[in-house]
């Protein structure tokens, strides 16, 4: 997974977005961030 400037928008694959603006795309359709972080991550 890449983490990505917040002016980028993401075309494609699957992006999650938190509460701390941070957002992660990954090609991946069963790649959840929320496994292993103490921080809440939504699918976009």
């Amino acid at each position: 997974m890449k983490s990505i400037p917040r002016n980028i928008v993401p075309v494609g694959g699957h992006a999650w977005g938190n509460n701390l603006g941070e957002y992660v795309v990954t090609e991946s359709p069963s790649a959840n961030p929320n496994e292993g972080s103490y921080l809440h991550w939504e699918r976009l």
